[in-house]
């Protein structure tokens, strides 16, 4: 049996089309935050020479300065002047300033704004108006959200050998007499 189904309105098409987009936008922000390193080979997708990081190393020493030569086996970093060549099994975490994640201005901006929206509406009498009230000030929330975060900034750690603990890493390895797979197996 076919129902006939009410054609969808304006607010409907609206409100999916709105909670889509916010969707979409919450999920991509999340995916690009949870950029870190588990070995040096892979800092280079994340930083290079004329970055400034923050390195602690094995005893707990922590060294700010910038990275003059990075290589899958050796970080580089000047510190006041003075060059330090760290191997991989000598660090424990990179830092970077980096700006702070869109992810939570997106998602409070527009819980904000949607809600604003709501109870500017509640009180008039007419509850048809609530759901674009709400989406119309939430998008605007996202706005706020977004710009807001735009101007933080936090210490976000790049790379962390004791996160990386206990993985399986794989690794392509590609040359001109060779082609294979490097398996290395941390504890």
């Amino acid at each position: 049996m076919i129902r006939n189904r009410r054609p969808a309105s304006l607010v409907q098409v609206t409100l999916r089309r709105g909670a889509t987009a916010c969707l979409l936008l919450v999920v991509t922000a999340s995916l690009v935050e949870a950029q870190r390193a588990s070995s040096f080979t892979q800092l280079p997708l994340l930083v290079g020479p004329g970055d400034t990081i923050t390195v602690t190393d094995t005893s707990g020493r922590v060294m700010k300065g910038r990275i003059a030569a990075l290589s899958p086996s050796t970080l580089v970093l000047l510190v006041d002047g003075t060059r330090h060549d760290l191997l991989e099994a000598d660090v424990t975490r990179i830092q970077q300033r980096r700006p702070d994640p869109l992810t939570n201005g997106v998602l409070r901006g527009f819980v904000v704004g949607a809600v604003f929206g709501a109870l500017t509406v509640w009180g008039t009498g007419a509850p048809e108006f609530i759901p674009p009230a709400a989406l119309a000030n939430g998008l605007l929330g996202i706005g706020v959200g977004v710009a807001v975060d735009a101007l933080v900034s936090s210490r976000t750690i790049i790379y962390d050998r004791a996160g990386s603990a206990r993985r399986l890493r794989v690794s392509p390895l590609v040359s001109r007499e060779r082609q294979g797979v490097l398996l290395s197996l941390g504890f």
